[in-house]
């Protein structure tokens, strides 16, 4: 994958796995903030000065099948001394893994990896979120502490604006496209930019930008398979709305809020209930507008009354009136 605006985190991870020394390295961030396109960016070659082998495994391969005593501890340790013989990296997208499952099922691998980490026999990278490190930690503090924990913070928006810039034109130089005809037109990718931004905040950039594409060149790729037709805004407003539900109306500008349309629906299905309808045809307008913080869920509403006056059916007529479900 595309990998910009990453070049101390790549640097930091490169020297660490061309060390002789033999560790663990853990990249630390919240989802979506690029932990993957770091260590896939170093796999790729960008920086790496070495061709030594990688595996890509996880806890439940390790374990699957293995129901007899001492089975999986076998595979483990196999599967070790091969990675310690050929100074190959061992690669967990979710390093948590090792410590099995709390829900039920829990087979701790990380005591069979410890010895190997601690020995510097073999090389493990993992990936973690910062608050499942902080849990991990506390679990097993020593194991953590072999590792080599590399930051990879969120994005701001002006350098996921040039993640999802170059990734269009990655995937326009992979598909053929000429540079002037990309596969989606700059004011599509403003378009992607702000809705992630307004709609989307509780996830972290880039991963929430590059995901939205995906889905928007996926549903472009549906109704035109030759994929010569650049998409254009209209697409992205589609499908962000096919997928979080937000109604079309809401999202694009250029589309009108239709007060008096959404006040008839309302009110033929909550009858004699005109203040409440209209506080919420005013917060819809609000909304509309981009003047709620963008940080909040979209709305909150009390509805207040005694039993009949039509509280739970305002409910359900805004969530089916107007969001649809």
């Amino acid at each position: 994958p595309v990998c910009v605006r990453r070049d101390r985190e790549l640097a930091t991870v490169t020297a660490l796995l061309a060390s002789p020394t033999r560790s663990g390295l853990v990249l630390v961030g919240p989802e979506g903030s690029g932990k993957s396109a770091v260590f896939h960016s170093w796999l790729a070659g960008a920086g790496r000065d070495t061709d030594r082998l990688v595996w890509a495994t996880s806890g439940a391969q390790l374990i699957a099948g293995q129901s007899g005593l001492g089975q999986w501890q076998e595979r483990l340790r196999r599967v070790l001394e091969a990675a310690a013989l050929l100074d190959a990296i061992l690669y967990f997208d979710d390093l948590g893994d090792l410590f099995g499952d709390k829900a039920g099922g829990f087979v701790d691998l990380a005591s069979g990896v410890k010895p190997f980490v601690d020995d510097g026999r073999v090389r493990v990278v993992g990936e973690l979120t910062g608050d499942v490190l902080d849990e991990l930690r506390q679990r097993d503090p020593s194991f953590l502490a072999l590792f080599h924990a590399v930051a990879v913070p969120a994005m701001d928006r002006d350098d996921a604006a040039q993640a999802l810039a170059a990734r269009v034109v990655s995937d326009s130089r992979r598909a053929g496209n000429l540079p002037g005809a990309p596969l989606v037109s700059p004011e599509t990718e403003r378009v992607i930019l702000s809705l992630t931004e307004r709609y989307v905040p509780y996830r972290a950039f880039p991963g929430k930008v590059i995901r939205l594409y995906e889905e928007v060149l996926a549903a472009a790729r549906r109704t035109d398979p030759t994929g010569s037709t650049v998409i254009d805004s209209d697409q992205a407003y589609a499908t962000f709305s096919v997928a979080t539900g937000v109604p079309r109306f809401l999202l694009d500008p250029a589309q009108a809020l239709g007060a008096a349309r959404l006040r008839g629906q309302l009110r033929a299905r909550v009858v004699g209930q005109e203040a409440a309808v209209e506080r919420v045809i005013e917060t819809l307008g609000v909304l509309k507008a981009s003047l709620s913080q963008g940080e909040k869920p979209l709305a909150s509403f009390l509805f207040v009354g005694p039993t009949g006056v039509g509280k739970t059916e305002l409910a359900r007529a805004l969530a089916g009136q107007i969001f649809g479900d």
